[in-house]
């Protein structure tokens, strides 16, 4: 009895989450915007987080890490993945 891997005819394809996000919404003077840049509420956290990014930017948070503490589904993981993609697009001096 031999037995074969028969390959899939289907075509695999990969979506990542929270694609709809394209920063943190924040004004110029680092107050969140009620709506923007894909984000709905959550005002304090954004802002926070902009803290964070300007931390970043200079060179202030170096070596550190930080927590975000929450229930599931409050957004945490957004929030995470859009402050460390502000401060790496910063970084490659592409923002």
């Amino acid at each position: 009895m031999r037995i074969e891997e028969v390959a899939s005819t289907t075509k695999a394809q990969r979506i990542a989450t929270h694609t709809h996000i394209k920063g943190l919404g924040l004004a110029d003077d680092g107050s969140a915007l009620p709506i923007a840049a894909g984000f709905v509420g959550q005002v304090e956290a954004r802002e926070a987080c902009g803290i964070v990014v300007d931390m970043i930017r200079a060179k202030k948070m170096a070596g550190r890490a930080l927590l975000l503490a929450g229930a599931p589904g409050t957004g945490l993981m957004m929030i995470n993945h859009c402050c460390m993609c502000c401060a790496w697009v910063h970084k490659r001096r592409l923002f």
